[in-house]
């Protein structure tokens, strides 16, 4: 872990309360900042009992300012008398309604955002859910991060990636439950508990090249709901559920932008979308904020190019048509990787850690906009 010359005081810890990532405060207390107002102290040390010694646990102590640096340091000091005398750390989680099972907090979680949901997607997360049935009666406020790791990592190195689903929709969950979060991907990858990722084995979703797309966009009768959400999702990168839910709510036509809201986003994140004229065109007039954009679009034939052009290629595909014309194009990484809602990635390829990803979260949306309307005017350049 990160030795430091002198144990940080009061004002210092304030400064690193704004900057995202993990920061050592002295011995072996940290202060996790995971964005504005959410600052938490986190105790990582050597677990005894093995050898490897870049094996670390880690233990909670509180959120900042509402912990002091004090009570965090008192703290501190009774968790290594206990850990010591040979007891376990206890975890204290204060934020969840005493008593609060996980199956009630999934249960509500669920029902709460089943509205937003489609009856396919709600149905896959129920039979998620039925993976962690060993948490079911456990109160939230005392479920630890090896109970989840344990929950996982049967199913983790599955081919349809179904641990990572439902790791994340075990942290949305939790998400306001518990502080911190115990199925944060940040601890969770910790080598002790055996999650470590590895390269999926994916088939590539067959794409259409983009000196293709015009001719194509041409034969389009946007007229059809089922059209217009295709080249929708031509123009804007955005997955296929991602558009087919959209609902009039999502869009702000006068500011040319699209919110995707998090709990449609495969991130889990809310999501901005830059909206060409050509995208707008294909939303149309606004109706009611909930009533679906693409009404009678959600069938998954009516969206099949093979079914209804004959043609070879996969709608997801278009998202590597964009990818591959927009770096031939010269287009920075990031920027293009942020339009398809990936994890962020500097300008050599190389994904960027939390503590990066924070400081950009203005989300380059002026030079996304100028990436989306060069795109758009690639796309729609047969119908001209």
């Amino acid at each position: 872990m990160p030795r430091l010359s002198h144990p940080l005081n009061k004002a210092e810890v304030a400064q690193l309360a704004l900057q995202p990532g993990s920061h050592p405060v002295g011995g072996s207390l940290f202060l996790l900042v995971r964005g504005p107002g959410r600052a938490y102290w986190v105790h990582r040390y050597r677990d005894p009992k093995r050898t490897n010694v870049s094996i670390y646990s880690s233990e909670g102590f509180g959120s900042y300012p509402k912990v002091s640096l004090a009570q965090a340091r008192k703290r501190l000091d009774e968790a290594n008398v206990t850990r010591r005398n040979g007891a376990e750390m206890p975890r204290k989680r204060s934020q969840a309604v005493a008593g609060e099972s996980f199956a009630q907090v999934a249960m509500d979680y669920l029902n709460h955002h089943a509205d937003e949901w489609s009856a396919k997607s709600l149905a896959r997360y129920r039979t998620l859910l039925k993976y962690a049935a060993s948490l079911d009666n456990v109160p939230v406020n005392l479920i630890t991060t090896r109970q989840i790791a344990d929950v996982l990592r049967p199913i983790w190195d599955g081919p349809t990636n179904r641990g990572g689903k439902l790791r994340s929709l075990i942290e949305r969950i939790l998400t306001g439950k518990v502080t911190p979060n115990p199925a944060a991907w940040d601890v969770l990858s910790l080598p002790e508990y055996k999650l470590a990722l590895k390269a999926p084995e994916t088939k590539s979703h067959p794409a259409m090249p983009a000196s293709e797309i015009p001719a194509f966009v041409k034969r389009l009768d946007m007229k059809r709901a089922a059209d217009r959400a295709i080249l929708l999702v031509i123009l804007t990168g955005v997955r296929r559920s991602e558009a087919t839910g959209a609902t009039w709510g999502e869009f702000d036509l006068a500011n040319k932008r699209w919110l995707i809201p998090a709990a449609r986003m495969k991130t889990g994140k809310d999501h901005f979308v830059p909206l060409s004229d050509a995208a707008i065109a294909c939303v149309g007039e606004l109706g009611a904020p909930n009533d679906l954009v693409f009404s009678g679009a959600q069938g998954h034939d009516a969206l099949r190019l093979s079914k209804r052009f004959g043609l070879p290629y996969d709608l997801h595909g278009f998202r590597t048509s964009f990818g591959s014309w927009a770096e031939e194009n010269g287009y920075r990484t990031n920027v293009i990787q942020m339009m398809l809602a990936h994890r962020k990635k500097d300008d050599k390829g190389h994904a960027l850690g939390a503590q990066d990803t924070a400081y950009m979260r203005a989300t380059l949306f002026e030079e996304r906009r100028n990436l989306h309307d060069a795109w758009a005017a690639l796309v729609i350049s047969g119908t001209r």
